[in-house]
């Protein structure tokens, strides 16, 4: 899925505002992993304004940039 995410990572930063995405390795990150209820991998977590979401959406790069911009941009 890195390859994906990477490429979805580009297509969101060059939104205005940019969309910024990040990674955790949560088996190194563990403490942070059990605050955010991370139990299998990948998995991917939407954060806007304090409020966090479950992302379940398409695994492609398209897929993912489009479904976050319309998170982001509601």
């Amino acid at each position: 899925m890195a390859p994906e995410y990477a490429k979805a990572a580009k297509r969101l930063q060059m939104q205005n505002p940019p969309i910024l995405l990040g990674a955790v390795d949560a088996t190194r990150e563990t403490e942070l992993a059990k605050k955010y209820d991370v139990t299998g991998y990948p998995t991917l977590k939407l954060f806007r304004n304090k409020k966090v979401v479950d992302y379940t959406g398409p695994r492609y790069s398209e897929g993912i940039s489009h479904s976050f911009d319309e998170f982001f941009m509601a």
